[in-house]
């Protein structure tokens, strides 16, 4: 059997979720010390991957530990793998905020290690193509899963591109990816954990290797798993022997099979003729790991996660034109992947204490001016004009939006009837304005049932609002406001929604319908993922995109966008035929796309999600908000 080469990356966190503070030296002492020693007694080359933050903790608990790590850094024993100033999925926030996380986390590993990192590890392993074209400015290679880009990927790729580092395509360039793996990493812990043998362990690696796999990433991810339980799942297996005895005896023995080497050592034989995209139309984000591990957990999951995401992009706003570094790395600090998932009450409430203080009270107007309009309640609509535009408005269904008009020429959104689509599977009417909470305690609430307390007036010459209250249920309530403005081109939905208790349920507010595209149009969608560019992608012939819809009994959501700059477009050819606009300082909601092919055309809708339940969903938010434009 050919020799292989191996490498580890540990991931050490400080800001760890449901980690105390009080709690860090414990994790020091029971993790962090005996990897150091652990590399040292078996002499092997290892990547430790840290934040800038991690790096600071690290100097006020533990500055010996800073001083070993030094030591193996210029031995040539440790490799410092680059994270940023915090743990941040980059394609959910701004373009900004990841260049502020890379340049203050490098400015940290400089000032107390003396060095600059040429390799990345992307935060929880989360892509997007604009994460490769962000982390090019700092670094020479990033490291990413292999397994979902290969999976999703799965007709076009061959599982050769695997076997040795590759070409990340980005928006506007590319760089090498060294592969990481959720297989082998798992397979380390059930091993190292006692929950999987040695032996079995040796007989998977032989299989990969004599697939091919040249190149295998034995481990990369947490150390604090060792020797420690973070308390995140009931799930979490005892400590039955020393694990850190468990790993010299899994890398003393992978010995035997190849040689260990540093992660920028293994770039030399990265394959340049093996050139990727690692999305795909239907899921531009991907995530590690099985399919539970979902982009809700970061942004609409975990403890109050609209709110907490609400309240980050509110301080943005207040701070992104300022230069002063504690006011970012507080940004940075509250933004990160610890403070939602499976975060702590404490560190919720620390979080959300200091990011209220840059928060302002979000104003619509109050429209004092405003002239009532008469309408007939018995229609059930309600149609306002102006001499180009005209929009219809339906009470009974929740003052859902059905369509717009210019030039008595329908325009390709509102709503689509039942009965327009071939496919039974497509046989309901699909509204521009339904907000939705499914569960399997008490199945699913609508507020397609007709409007109360319904206003119609009149703001300007071509100016309108719209207001009515639905209830979704005896303990749910819904304020709808929808400004319509002709001459600047643009509905605007402001939407509010309140439960009288917390609930474990997805919640999704005021979806957005396109009416039925032809399948053999050139069709596509583009928002931006954490970059500074958009992100287009063409949407072909029977391509589904399935946001919406649930994994598992267990997981409500699969996938979603980032449209970081609240800009979402969808066009055919070189046409753009509706933009939205969400206003995340309003409301910052996970956006989830469906495109369901039907006979010769598509469905597609955009849903706006409040929150999902996952693994890390803990209710407490009983009140939720959203906002969003759409131009014409």
């Amino acid at each position: 059997m050919k020799k292989a080469k191996f490498y580890l990356i540990f991931h050490y966190n400080l800001a760890f979720s449901s980690i105390e503070e009080e709690q860090l030296t414990q994790v020091i002492n029971k993790s962090y010390f005996p990897l150091l020693e652990t590399i040292k007694s078996t002499n092997t080359k290892t990547g430790i991957e840290l934040s800038g933050y991690t790096l600071e903790k690290l100097i006020e608990y533990s500055p010996l530990f800073v001083d070993e790590l030094k030591v193996l850094i210029k031995s040539g024993l440790v490799e410092l793998i680059g994270s940023g100033y915090q743990q941040i999925i980059g394609p959910i926030v701004p373009y900004l905020v990841n260049v502020k996380n890379q340049q203050l986390g490098l400015k940290v590993y400089k000032r107390v290690l003396g060095i600059k990192p040429s390799v990345a590890f992307l935060n929880e392993q989360v892509f997007s193509k604009s994460m490769v074209d962000v982390y090019k400015k700092f670094y020479d290679c990033i490291c990413m899963e292999w397994n979902n880009p290969y999976s999703i990927n799965a007709s076009s790729w061959d599982e050769s591109f695997g076997f040795a580092p590759a070409i990340a395509k980005g928006v506007k360039s590319q760089m090498p990816v060294i592969w990481t793996s959720s297989i082998l990493f798992q397979q380390f812990q059930r091993t190292a954990t006692a929950l999987n043998t040695l032996e079995n362990y040796l007989s998977m690696i032989e299989r990969f290797i004599n697939k091919g796999y040249k190149y295998l990433p034995i481990y990369s991810s947490d150390v604090e798993i060792f020797n420690f339980r973070p308390g995140r799942f009931h799930t979490e297996n005892t400590i039955v022997s020393n694990e850190w005895e468990n790993i010299k005896k899994i890398i003393l023995a992978l010995k035997n099979y190849g040689e260990f080497l540093l992660p920028s050592e293994i770039l030399q034989f990265v394959n340049k003729n093996v050139v990727l995209d690692l999305t795909h139309p239907s899921q531009p984000i991907i995530v590690k790991k099985q399919p539970k591990y979902s982009l809700s957990r970061w942004s609409v999951a975990g403890l109050g996660g609209h709110y907490i995401n609400t309240l980050s992009h509110n301080c943005y706003e207040n701070i992104k034109a300022k230069a002063d570094n504690n006011l970012w790395k507080n940004l940075l600090k509250f933004w990160g992947s610890d403070y939602r998932t499976h975060t702590t009450l404490n560190k919720w409430q620390d979080a959300v204490g200091y990011l209220k203080k840059y928060n302002c009270e979000y104003k619509i107007g109050d429209f004092l001016d405003a002239k009532p309009i008469d309408f007939d309640k018995q229609v059930g609509k309600i149609t306002i004009k102006s001499k180009q535009y005209s929009a219809t408005f339906l009470i009974t269904k929740g003052l859902a939006l059905e369509s717009v008009y210019k030039n008595k020429k329908k325009l390709l959104f509102g709503s689509v009837n039942h009965g327009e689509l071939d496919y039974i599977s497509h046989g309901a009417d699909y509204y521009t304005g339904t907000t939705t909470i499914e569960s399997c305690q008490f199945g699913r609430l609508t507020n397609l049932s007709e409007a109360r307390s319904v206003e119609v007036k009149k703001i300007g010459e071509n100016k309108f609002f719209i207001k009515g209250t639905n209830y979704l249920s005896d303990w749910t309530i819904e304020e709808k406001l929808w400004v319509v403005d002709f001459d600047s081109k643009k509905i605007v939905v402001y939407d509010t929604l309140e439960l009288s208790k917390p609930t474990k349920a997805s919640i999704r507010m005021s979806a957005f319908t396109l009416l039925p595209v032809n399948k053999n149009s050139k069709f596509w969608y583009a928002c931006k993922n954490g970059g500074y560019y958009k992100e287009k992608f063409f949407i072909g012939k029977n391509t589904s995109i399935l946001h919406h819809l649930p994994i598992s009994i267990l997981q409500s959501s699969n996938g979603g966008l980032g449209v970081t700059n609240g800009h979402l477009s969808f066009g055919i050819g070189k046409s753009t035929i509706a933009k939205l606009f969400i206003d995340r300082a309003y409301g910052s909601p996970l956006v989830l796309l469906q495109n369901s092919p039907d006979h010769d055309k598509y469905l597609t809708r955009v849903f706006f999600s409040v929150q999902e339940f996952d693994d890390t969903l803990k209710p407490t938010t009983t009140k939720f908000k959203i906002s969003y434009s759409i131009f014409f």
